[in-house]
């Protein structure tokens, strides 16, 4: 009976070896997302600047990433619409107030035919 006692501990302290491996492995894992989220996320603080500063191929690539299509009249934007994943990250406010803007563009040329 004691041999299988002792066999269980053994079986028992190998699974929690390993259960902590496991821990260990997914807790770097899970730290090396949180940075590299981090490091993604501080580019946005000045998002401004990241594009001024960014080389010319570079900031093609986050308008890109950020807006589906751009109208542009003369030489100003006129209106965007964004991609779905930034669309998104919206909030409610910010979604209304976008929804609100894209219908005064479009019934503002209508308007001025008048």
């Amino acid at each position: 009976m004691l041999d299988e006692f002792k066999l269980e501990q053994e079986r028992i302290d190998h699974e929690a070896s390993a259960a902590r491996a496991a821990i260990a492995q997914w807790t770097v894992e899970i730290d090396a997302v949180r940075r590299s989220l981090d490091e993604a996320l501080s580019l946005l603080e000045d998002p401004h600047r990241l594009y001024t500063e960014a080389p010319e191929g570079i900031n093609l690539m986050l308008v890109q990433a950020v807006c589906d299509k751009i109208w542009i009249l003369d030489t100003g934007v006129v209106g965007l619409e964004l991609t779905t994943p930034y669309a998104e990250l919206l909030t409610v406010e910010a979604r209304l107030a976008l929804a609100e803007a894209q219908a005064n563009e479009t019934t503002e040329p209508a308007d001025r035919k008048g």
